[in-house]
């Protein structure tokens, strides 16, 4: 409306009111999720192979867009560091993984 307030003023005329702010309540996992397992580190760092398709790495990340959250799966050829595949999903499950390592073996 144009009223230029410090955070002092709202914060006291909020309790002259008794209004409170409405905080997102923090993100917790759930209890009692099973341990994960440790896979083996076949690599043992080191990520600079000699010859293209003998190590491939992967990851999932996530994009936030206006209709919610999109998880990206790539696929990366460590030796020519050239992505092989990726596929998206709106979650983050086996299928999406499971589509991106079988467009990279296609």
């Amino acid at each position: 409306m144009g009223f230029h307030l410090g955070i002092h003023k709202v914060r006291t005329s909020m309790q002259r009111l008794k209004l409170v702010a409405k905080r997102p309540k923090q993100h917790r996992y759930p209890s009692g999720a099973k341990a994960s397992v440790i896979a083996p580190n076949y690599l043992n760092r080191q990520f600079n192979p000699e010859h293209i398709n003998t190590l491939w790495s992967g990851d999932i990340t996530y994009i936030r867009t206006q209709q919610g959250w999109l998880y990206l799966a790539v696929i990366m050829d460590l030796c020519s560091r050239k992505v092989i595949s990726w596929a998206f999903s709106d979650k983050p499950n086996s299928e999406l993984t499971t589509r991106a390592l079988r467009l990279a073996i296609n």
